[in-house]
């Protein structure tokens, strides 16, 4: 009785801001507010028909389901996607805006608004005649890399380019590609070759894909390259997978398994759970990384319900090396 007292004190007086307490966990951590900083624009100044790029910046990384801007323009002569979304675990996001036929020089205001916040930038549509041609196609090679890896890019125009050369507006959907914002063909040709930058990250637990849009003259021109997680330390492998209990009640306790590596990674290293299929067990997560200098880690297993003995075998590997497994005999 005394401790359902306590336990009710407690959660009134925290409920009325009067306890304070500092745990090992939270003490000294500051959790970021998330906020939309910056919007900033390719270019000043964009032809009657021409493009731009635009991009995004938030105070914090997008959580899991990332996090949606919407985005407006004062004026007609300039014409911009109704939001675009930062991915989770980015802090910004790109789009394109495209320019109307215009008799008179128009200066526009793009917006872009995340919540209270707001954020504008200016640009002024020349007019003129329309660029000659448009972006036709864009192609990747190769199409799909590891993270840390160079790709490359080359657009093409449906005719050759003008006097002065063909600046074409690129954007990459997804902040582990990096490309420059424009690339120019030169006059008399129909074709431009760029870089694009992927970004070695050891959190990135599965394939992303990006999209890759090229503007010119009206035209959009799109390829998709797929970015493979970083390739593990050479030599790493898991030797053992142990687990807390052999046997347990369907709906019972969680079970801990701990994968051990054949020694300590020398670099983060991520491990791949694989569960049995239509298996009754869920996974706290499907992969974990182990950092480097450690040589283990683990995950909890839920056993649910069942009628009858189920024996379930949990598997676990580093990318491309060979698997160690264990078994879990699961009871009524």
């Amino acid at each position: 009785m005394k401790a359902s007292r306590l336990f009710l004190s407690l959660v009134l007086a925290a409920q009325l801001g009067t306890l304070s307490v500092a745990t090992p966990a939270l003490a000294g951590r500051t959790q970021c507010q998330q906020r939309l900083t910056s919007l900033t624009l390719s270019a000043s100044a964009v032809p009657s028909g021409g493009s731009a790029v635009g991009q995004v910046g938030l105070a914090c990384k997008a959580a899991r389901s990332g996090v949606t801007v919407t985005l407006s323009a004062g004026d007609p002569a300039v014409r911009v996607p109704a939001s675009v979304t930062v991915p989770s675990g980015y802090r910004t996001a790109s789009f394109t805006l495209t320019a109307a036929q215009v008799t008179a020089d128009v200066v526009v205001t793009i917006t872009a608004a995340y919540g209270a916040d707001t954020v504008s930038a200016s640009v002024t549509v020349v007019a003129g005649s329309p660029p000659t041609g448009q972006a036709r196609t864009l192609t990747v090679n190769p199409a799909s890399v590891t993270a840390g890896s160079p790709a490359t890019a080359t657009v093409s125009l449906s005719s050759v380019a003008p006097a002065g050369g063909a600046v074409v507006n690129i954007v990459s959907d997804n902040p582990i590609a990096v490309v420059p914002a424009t690339v120019t063909v030169p006059a008399g040709a129909t074709t431009a070759t760029f870089s694009i930058t992927t970004v070695a990250d050891s959190a990135q637990a599965y394939t992303q894909t990006v999209g890759l849009r090229a503007g010119y003259g009206g035209g959009q021109a799109s390829a998709v390259l797929f970015v493979f997680p970083p390739a593990p330390p050479t030599g790493m492998a898991v030797r053992a997978v142990s687990l807390s209990a052999a046997t347990v009640v369907g709906g019972g306790d969680p079970v801990t398994a701990l994968v051990t590596l054949t020694s300590p990674a020398p670099a983060d290293t991520r491990i791949y759970f694989y569960g049995s299929a239509y298996s009754p067990v869920r996974m706290s997560a499907q992969t974990v990384l182990i950092a480097a200098g450690q040589q283990s880690g683990s995950i909890q297993l839920f056993p649910g319900s069942v009628e009858t003995d189920y024996t379930y075998t949990l598997t676990a590997e580093v990318q491309g090396t060979a698997p160690a497994a264990a078994s879990l005999l699961i009871t009524p």
